[in-house]
């Protein structure tokens, strides 16, 4: 230090001892700043957070009222004519089995197979499902997917293959039928559960017999 105090002027001694004052200000100055900044920063995106949360909800509270009469509007209609009417995983399947069928011939399409798959029993409602394999032209299925999806009960294709059965670059001669190609179609239906009356099925407890109840409490002393 000394040696450095000997080769520097006493004027940039000067200047050196203020460019030291004034780092050594600066410096705690900055890293207040900086976790100023930062506080700030975070203060800000919980802000904004928070403010756009605010309004989504006031929108969707702004729009309760309109769900409301919507949900009144549909508990009035009939809305049983959207479901499979069979009680049982068998009736009602045999009845999508039986739909999904019908819609297929009478678009023109072969069919080879129609297989049940195992249903699923969800809040209340049975989804039951199906797998149909035909042998159909592209017009023809194009039909078909639309007869399926604009019909009532409700019917929904879960998943569609087609396999061509024609070459590759195959082009039909002008004027021939259209190429049948082999389709596997995954559909399924929606049934309510049918809740079992606890009366009719027999479940309750039997009520009471009045005559031997008397006489129980006669026995007793009319404690029972």
């Amino acid at each position: 230090m000394s040696t450095l105090r000997q080769r520097l002027s006493l004027q940039q001694q000067r200047i050196l001892a203020i460019a030291i004052l004034i780092a050594a200000i600066l410096l705690p100055v900055a890293a207040v700043g900086a976790l100023a900044w930062i506080g700030h920063r975070h203060y800000d995106d919980a802000i904004f957070k928070t403010t756009r949360q605010l309004k989504s909800q006031s929108a969707a509270n702004a729009g309760r009222p309109q769900l409301l009469q919507t949900v009144e509007l549909l508990k009035a209609k009939d809305i049983k004519k959207y479901f499979l009417k069979g009680s049982t995983p068998a009736l009602a399947g045999a009845e999508l089995q039986e739909l999904v069928k019908a819609v297929a011939e009478q678009n023109s399409g072969r069919v080879l197979s129609v297989q049940m798959l195992p249903h699923k029993d969800v809040e209340g409602y049975r989804q039951l499902s199906a797998s149909l394999q035909m042998s159909v032209s592209v017009p023809n299925l194009r039909a078909i997917l639309y007869a399926l999806e604009s019909r009532e009960p409700y019917v929904f294709v879960d998943g569609l293959k087609v396999t061509s059965q024609a070459g590759f670059g195959f082009k039909p001669a002008p004027g021939a039928p259209e190429v049948e190609h082999f389709v596997q179609i995954d559909v399924s239906g929606i049934a309510p559960l049918v809740v079992a009356d606890p009366v009719a099925a027999g479940t309750l407890p039997a009520s009471p017999n009045p005559a031997t109840t008397g006489a129980v409490a006669k026995a007793t002393g009319g404690k029972t």
